[in-house]
């Protein structure tokens, strides 16, 4: 199928709009959630290898504050450490530890991917690097990258 004049728009961290002009059907969008940036480009390679597009990012909601940074996220990263070791982005990287011994991996996954969209609100790129499968009642860890200017904001108050 020929596209032309195809647009990919961010509208939320993981959902995105493709928005193009077809020979057969003519004018259309197509919703994409909880997706990557990559996956929707996919979607228009499969369907037009030659096509083109361009890439609208989701805007960042204003300047973030320390001030402005939820309580539920100062809680989660109050203890974070700098990755060391493995493949990780040095400055952005970030190893983040269970609250509580006895806290589920998944409501703890659940937490961090609430921090993870609330840094894509603001204009940060973020994402789970590393997390447990099972729940062990002792301290785990949960790989996270961000990047500024939510890194920034961050660091100030942990």
């Amino acid at each position: 199928m020929m596209m032309t004049n195809v647009k990919i728009e961010q509208v939320e961290p993981h959902s995105f709009i493709v928005i193009a002009d077809t020979e057969k059907y003519g004018k259309g969008a197509i919703l994409f959630q909880d997706i990557t940036r990559q996956a929707a480009e996919s979607y228009i390679k499969a369907n037009d290898p030659r096509a083109t597009w361009t890439y609208k990012p989701l805007e960042p909601r204003t300047t973030l504050t320390p001030a402005m940074v939820p309580e539920y996220v100062k809680e989660l990263v109050k203890g974070f450490e700098f990755a060391t070791s493995g493949d990780y982005n040095p400055g952005y990287t970030i190893l983040i530890r269970k609250p509580r011994p006895y806290m589920t991996v998944p409501v703890w996954r659940k937490k961090i991917e609430k921090l993870v969209n609330w840094a894509f609100r603001y204009g940060a790129d973020a994402t789970i690097d590393r997390m447990p499968i099972a729940t062990r009642h002792n301290w785990q860890w949960a790989r996270v990258t961000i990047t500024d200017p939510v890194m920034k904001i961050l660091e100030q108050v942990r």
